[in-house]
């Protein structure tokens, strides 16, 4: 429950909220602002995305499992 808290704390601190507001977030085609976050290129960003779809999920199918 404290990562899906942290994670868009951490994201508002790092980018602050003036860039929050930029069309390509807004949009959701603002991808590279997770890769600017980690100093990684393409392929580290599209790794944290899989994963935080994976996580997602996952987080749903445990609420389903009863």
């Amino acid at each position: 429950m404290l990562l899906f808290s942290l994670v868009p704390i951490t994201f508002q601190a790092i980018l602050s909220l003036v860039h929050l507001v930029t069309p390509t977030l807004v949009d959701a085609v603002g991808a590279d602002a997770i890769y600017s976050m980690l100093g990684g290129g393409k392929v580290i960003g599209t790794v944290l995305v899989i994963m935080l779809i994976l996580a997602l999920l996952l987080s749903i199918m445990t609420s389903m499992a009863g």
